[in-house]
């Protein structure tokens, strides 16, 4: 049975594939050099799915976002709950172009339920924004930290490019 949009694995027995292509993603970055420094996995849903099934691609050296650092902006949230807060991109190249970040739950202890509550963001992001319609890519851009990975901050960029992605 395919699943055919990202919030789906938020329900039931396919929620465990998401976490683990996370973290396959993350290993395949510790072996292999070309994949070391950064990568970035992303879904497409809508026009931008070639096929009818959730599926992701890895690429490095792939900028189709502008970057997100988190610099403690105080943007009224879209969506909430205890482990991710979703934003408005401040510098987006995407309209729309949105942020899932780890809300104050979201230590490693509330990882998986972090992850639940991205896919349930693109629910309802999803559902106001017409963004299936519209084509959409959820992505997770990876650049190697000192400190490690940290919690992934999702991107959900839709609808045409306002500008180019920032070098």
């Amino acid at each position: 049975m395919a699943v055919k949009k990202l919030q789906e694995m938020a329900r039931g027995k396919f929620f465990r594939y998401f976490p683990a292509i996370l973290s396959a993603a993350y290993e395949i970055s510790e072996k292999r050099s070309d994949f070391a420094d950064n990568f970035t996995l992303i879904a497409n849903r809508g026009p931008r799915q070639e096929v009818g099934q959730v599926h992701f691609h890895m690429f490095t050296d792939h900028k189709a976002v502008n970057d997100y650092r988190g610099g403690g902006e105080r943007y009224d949230p879209l969506y909430h709950d205890e482990f991710i807060r979703v934003i408005r991109h401040p510098e987006p190249n995407r309209e729309p172009h949105f942020l899932l970040v780890p809300g104050p739950s979201a230590g490693e202890n509330g990882r998986e339920q972090s992850l639940k509550s991205v896919l349930n963001g693109v629910g309802v992001l999803g559902e106001k924004f017409g963004l299936a319609k519209r084509g959409y890519s959820l992505e997770h851009r990876f650049d190697r930290a000192p400190e490690g990975p940290g919690l992934p901050i999702f991107h959900i960029a839709a609808g045409k490019k306002t500008r180019p992605a920032a070098e």
